[in-house]
This record gives C-alpha cells, structure tokens and sequence, in this order.
C-alpha cells in the first residue's frame, strides 16, 4: 500500500500514473461495457426472485452485490455472485477492506497517511492479483478486457518500449 499512486510523490507518482493512465480511456472503459452489462441481467433476475416472495427487500444487499461483483469482475476478472455466495474469499475480504467508520483507525490513519489495512486482507489481495497475473501471463489466449489484464498489457507494452529504445545500444543521459 505504501507505492498506491494515493500515497506516492514526485516520480513515483508520474511513473504510476503514465502506467495507470492508458488504462482509463474511453475506449477501454467502453469494452468494459459487456461486463457490466451481465451483471446487470444478474441484478434483474436477482430482483425479480426476491420480488416472487413478496417480502420486503434489502435493497441495500441486492445493489451492494451488484456493486461487488461489478467491481471484481470488471478489475480482477473473477467471477464473484456474491449476492448468492456472500462467503467467496473475495467478498468477504472486500467488505473486511471497505468497512467505513469515522472512528475507525483504518479512517483515522488515511487522513494522516498510515495504513493499517487488516494484514491478512491485503495478504490476501496482493496472493490473488500476483496468482490471476502469473496465469495470465503463461497464458497466450486473448483475456478478456479488465482493470487487471489492461494494467498488465501497459506495463508489457511500456517495458517493450523501454527494449526497443536501447537496441542501438546508445542510451540517453
């Protein structure tokens, strides 16, 4: 958490944002389209069964689980129906991470720059993207467009050009 492009300075902070930055363009947001999209016929057919019973809804779960399974899916490419399976490791770890309280030392410390996210839920964080990242990275099939898999294509492409500009063997001052 300490290198979050929240929390980093100078070249630190341009480095991640040029990497970052291709990543939220119009276009690329625009593939992400058919992602939501399925998670909202979800959201409906979800809607619809809890209408049938004829009881009160708690619309709060219901778009909450929308919300969370757009979330991982559209940056993680994990498929979560955590409306269904509020026990997956990613929601529960997820709503260990959001819990807000403004009393809460998690809040506290943000506004003065320390972090103190529960150590297992980052643990658990850092082993998935590093384990979703090395399997996409062994794998040559196209991936479908996520936050994850567009991050990874901007560093690939970013380290490609960082090669090609050193073949002539000159490199700059």
């Amino acid at each position: 958490m300490k290198s979050a492009i929240t929390v980093c300075e100078d070249e630190e902070w341009k480095r991640m944002r040029a990497l970052l930055c291709p990543t939220f363009t119009s276009g690329k947001l625009r593939e992400m389209f058919p992602i939501i999209g399925q998670y909202g016929d979800v959201l409906v057919r979800n809607l619809r069964k809890e209408a049938e019973k004829s009881e009160p809804v708690t619309m709060k779960d219901i778009f909450g689980a929308y919300s969370m399974d757009v979330i991982t899916s559209t940056s993680f490419g994990v498929n979560v129906d955590s409306l269904n399976n509020p026990q997956d490791p990613f929601v529960e770890n997820a709503k260990k991470l959001f819990r807000f309280d403004f009393l809460d030392p998690l809040f506290l410390s943000l506004i003065f720059g320390i972090t103190m996210f529960p150590k297992s839920v980052t643990d658990f964080f850092t082993k998935s993207v590093k384990r979703i990242k090395e399997s996409r990275l062994k794998d040559t099939q196209k991936h479908r467009v996520d936050l994850l898999q567009l991050m990874i294509n901007s560093q690939n492409s970013k380290e490609m050009d960082g090669h090609q500009g050193n073949q002539g063997g000159l490199q700059r001052a």
